[in-house]
């Protein structure tokens, strides 16, 4: 993109598409070692890409796996609990809870509701007194199911 707007900025018509094209091919015949990065620092020293991230897809790479993320992935997402911790908080508790109601563990909706109800977190609170209004129907749906 950079490169489009400074070909713009010096008259140049074509566009974003014309320039990717063009450059695609130029790196083919790039030297191997050039074509594939060997310049650059080893991917663990490089500061993770966080650049264009839309917000789902941060919250699918939250709900996954760590193990199913490729290493540059993994990097964001750590990177991103170290200057966000509350993402992480409210990560674990989504993945608790969702546990939860997957595997109809109706004996630890108590303790995540008080752990809920008890975080520095809007969001977290007001689901749990949402749940905690509903909570016969909710603890009744883990027990027996809802079929």
């Amino acid at each position: 993109m950079q490169l489009w707007r400074e070909l713009r900025a010096q008259g140049f018509t074509g566009g974003h598409n014309t320039v990717c094209e063009y450059l695609k091919r130029w790196r083919i015949e790039l030297p191997a070692h050039l074509r594939h990065g060997s310049h650059l620092p080893p991917e663990s020293h490089r500061p993770p890409r966080t650049t264009n991230l839309a917000p789902r897809a941060v919250a699918w790479l939250l709900q996954q796996d760590e193990a199913d993320l490729r290493p540059d992935e993994r990097r964001f997402v750590i990177h991103l609990y170290e200057r966000a911790p509350e993402v992480a908080t409210v990560t674990k508790m989504v993945t608790r809870f969702r546990q939860i109601i997957c595997e109809q563990l109706a004996d630890k909706l108590d303790d995540w509701l008080a752990e809920a109800s008890g975080s520095g977190m809007t969001e977290l609170r007001n689901f749990a007194a949402a749940l905690q209004r509903d909570y016969k129907a909710v603890k009744a749906a883990l027990e027996y199911g809802c079929t």
